[in-house]
């Protein structure tokens, strides 16, 4: 063999040396960091929550029967989380209760945030029958993603032969009647419809459940990158990046704050310079702050239209049914002046003659009589409630169906419920959430523990 010939075959071999020499490493730490990821992952952050739910013949969302989550995030961890029979987030129904009461609304009333007892309807069961001389049993349907298109078809399925004699529908401004409308939705979320929804056609409302339908008839503003099943499954793969992303920043903010620190601040700056570039871009439908302004372009009248429609139809059929509908209005980051939003929606139930009252009023009370910082009755990493927000909700809905004679609760128990409920209402933050008010509002990692089961034993041993 020649020299040349022997030298040209050392440079191959020494060219795939190199090439192993980097490929080698390279393969063993991205299968190391995928293993630490997912091992981080399982234990620090649950980014596989859809897989929580099921979908029903009618695309409702719904959880599996019988199921225990546990439910993670950056700065809080919630378990275990109960799913009833029914694959609702809440205790076993007694549907043959003399009196029933139920809760219609989206994942503020699912609540996530909080352990089994300190959520809205879990107080409220517990509030309402310390005085009550027949069990009154809350029906707690609430699921995340809901508008009130979706509670309709909600009632009519889960709740209209179970006959409740109240149904409180918890509406939220920030997004519920865009989740109505389904090219909102679609323009919104910028994915494939998967909840029933309506459309404005001809001045008529029209209500599909058939999500293919409405995924064809709105496909122009679906992104490329979520129409096709390939787009939908690289689709998948970024937000499951976006997750690890998630995961890795809050195993390092919590595990070493100190190094992080400037790491965080640097992110933060980011991620706002990102949002202001896509604002810049918005085309006047997708982005979330034009739900406070009055209307001006036609689907945001349509939305507005449909929900009117929707809340007129529901308030008929539970009328029809032997009950009550009554709206409530959720308050909401930054818990501050009354929107516009709030104000339409309250002329449009006086107008349809329907019940509504809102909580906002008495969340700004509660913030400036307890000076109340950031984030309020949220948390650090989660716009939703936290404990103190649906504790404070729970107490002002009940007090609200005592003062209306909405609940079978005779005068003297009334009145002793509601010294109680004053009492609960001027409960400072601290008092309420124990060990868990420097968790959240200190920077903490919040466990779930609070003083509200201690509080809720006491006033019934007192009572």
């Amino acid at each position: 063999m020649s020299d040349n010939k022997l030298r040209k075959e050392s440079r191959i071999k020494y060219f795939i040396f190199r090439i192993l020499l980097v490929l080698i490493p390279l393969i063993v730490t991205i299968s190391a960091g995928t293993i630490m990821v997912n091992v981080i992952s399982n234990k620090y952050n649950n980014w596989k929550s859809h897989a929580f739910y099921e979908s029903d013949d009618l695309h409702l969302n719904i959880f599996r029967p019988n199921s225990t989550y546990t439910w993670r995030k950056d700065c809080y961890r919630i378990t275990p989380m109960h799913i009833n029979s029914h694959g609702f987030r809440d205790a076993e129904w007694d549907i043959n209760a003399p009196y029933k009461i139920a809760i219609l609304g989206d994942s503020f009333m699912e609540a996530f945030q909080v352990l089994d007892g300190d959520y809205t309807a879990a107080i409220m069961r517990t509030l309402l029958n310390k005085h009550s001389k027949s069990k009154i049993e809350i029906l707690n349907t609430g699921v995340s993603g809901n508008g009130t298109v979706a509670e309709l078809f909600r009632y009519r399925k889960y709740l209209k032969s179970i006959k409740p004699n109240i149904v409180l529908l918890f509406f939220l401004i920030g997004n519920d009647f865009r989740d109505n409308s389904c090219e909102l939705s679609i323009a919104v979320n910028k994915n494939k419809m998967q909840l029933p929804c309506a459309y404005v056609e001809k001045d008529a409302v029209i209500y599909e459940t058939n999500v293919e339908i409405i995924n064809t008839k709105y496909f122009h503003l679906i992104p490329n990158s979520a129409k096709s099943d390939l787009g939908a499954n690289i689709n998948g793969k970024y937000n499951r990046l976006k997750h690890i992303y998630k995961t890795l920043r809050g195993y390092i903010k919590y595990n070493f704050p100190i190094l992080s620190a400037m790491v965080m601040d640097l992110l933060d700056a980011v991620a706002s310079i990102s949002k202001s570039i896509v604002a810049k871009k918005d085309d006047g439908i997708s982005i979330d702050n034009y739900i406070y302004d009055p209307p001006v372009k036609q689907q945001w009248l349509d939305a507005w239209k449909i929900t009117e429609d929707a809340l007129l139809k529901l308030n008929q059929e539970i009328s029809d049914n032997g009950g009550r509908l009554i709206v409530i209005i959720n308050a909401e980051y930054p818990y501050s002046e009354i929107r516009y939003p709030e104000k339409k929606l309250t002329e449009i139930a006086i107008k349809d003659n329907i019940t509504i009252f809102s909580l906002t009023n008495d969340f700004i009370s509660y913030k400036k009589q307890n000076d109340l910082k950031v984030p309020y009755f949220a948390s650090r990493c989660d716009g939703h409630w936290n404990p103190l927000g649906h504790f404070i909700a729970a107490n002002v809905v009940s007090k609200y169906l005592i003062d209306n004679n909405l609940v079978p609760i005779g005068n003297d128990d009334k009145q002793g419920l509601s010294s109680l409920i004053l009492k609960n209402l001027n409960r400072s933050p601290q008092d309420i959430l124990g060990t868990g008010f420097n968790q959240i509002y200190r920077n903490g990692f919040f466990e779930g523990q609070t003083n509200i089961e201690k509080i809720l034993s006491e006033s019934t041993k007192q009572n």
